[in-house]
């Protein structure tokens, strides 16, 4: 909830400012993207691995971002996204020596990212104009819930679940991709990554957790 107000304030920042400088050249687009690919960097607690193959992430994302055509080909500005991460990363193994199973799960989280935005135009072929862009900022992320797991005694099938509060860091956002225009509307497939690192509560250290994605959009650019 949170989250999402800080988002609601921070696009009315950017549509405030957009009409402080509108003039033709100024572009605002609206984005709906969803996952297509996702990968984990692989998290180890204790020995216990939770792998890159065992991701189940389902990303969806919303974007606004206010650019300025600097020339006819090239376009700059910002941009701010609610990126919300389901299933974020699960896994079982089995340890036949100690005859249990132990499921782990880390919760879903939510990612605001705050960024620049570079965009490259191509010539217009008919009403289709191609394109190349890139990201850069910062993310602000937050769990949802508990790290969560389960140990099921092999033999007897008698189960004992246990949770640990987990903390997310800030981090780096980047992302890098194209797409095509068509009369304002428009489609594009970017690769995007967010690096932070996450600390549960039964451990010293902090660890890695960077989530890596291919995210397929549909917008429409408004121009003034």
């Amino acid at each position: 909830m949170k989250i999402s107000k800080t988002l609601l304030g921070l696009t009315g920042i950017i549509l405030i400012n957009n009409q402080a400088f509108a003039e033709k050249d100024t572009n605002v687009y609206l984005r709906l993207g969803g996952s297509v690919y996702e990968k984990y960097k692989t998290y180890n607690s204790k020995g216990y691995q939770i792998g890159d193959k065992n991701a189940e992430a389902a990303v969806v994302s919303f974007t606004v971002e206010a650019t300025r055509e600097i020339t006819e080909e090239f376009e700059a500005g910002i941009g701010i996204g609610v990126q919300y991460f389901d299933k974020s990363l699960t896994d079982t193994k089995r340890y036949s020596e100690n005859k249990v199973s132990v499921e782990q799960r880390m919760p879903d989280y939510k990612s605001v990212p705050v960024y620049l935005v570079t965009k490259y135009n191509f010539d217009r072929i008919g009403n289709w104009r191609p394109y190349l862009k890139w990201n850069i900022g910062y993310s602000f992320n937050k769990f949802k819930d508990d790290f969560k797991g389960k140990i099921t005694d092999i033999n007897t099938g008698k189960k004992m679940d246990y949770s640990h509060k987990v903390k997310a860091d800030n981090g780096v956002y980047l992302g890098m991709g194209g797409g095509i225009e068509y009369k304002n509307f428009l489609i594009d497939l970017m690769y995007e990554i967010n690096r932070f690192k996450i600390k549960i509560d039964d451990e010293s250290d902090k660890r890695d957790y960077d989530s890596q994605r291919v995210t397929l959009s549909v917008g429409y650019r408004f121009n003034f």
